[in-house]
């Protein structure tokens, strides 16, 4: 997919950061993973979560996401 954008924005950003800035918002949209945006992002999975909390963008997690997490554990746990 190729994206135009007009002349007076390029000149303001940088490649990395408009990549950055589009796994973002597409990740606080709900519309990548937060795998997928880092990936987007060119990062990792933890650098992205810190840019995350840079910007004040709380995680995509539910509770059905958490009481995987907690039956996991409890499933570690019982080994």
């Amino acid at each position: 997919m190729n994206i135009e954008l007009p002349d007076k924005f390029v000149s303001q950003l940088k490649p990395t950061d408009l990549m950055l800035d589009l796994a973002c918002g597409m990740y606080s949209a709900g519309h990548l993973t937060l795998g997928q945006a880092a990936e987007l992002a060119g990062c990792s999975q933890a650098a992205f979560q810190k840019e995350l909390g840079h910007r004040g963008i709380a995680a995509n997690y539910d509770m059905d996401e958490l009481l995987r997490d907690v039956q996991a554990v409890a499933e570690l746990t019982r080994k």
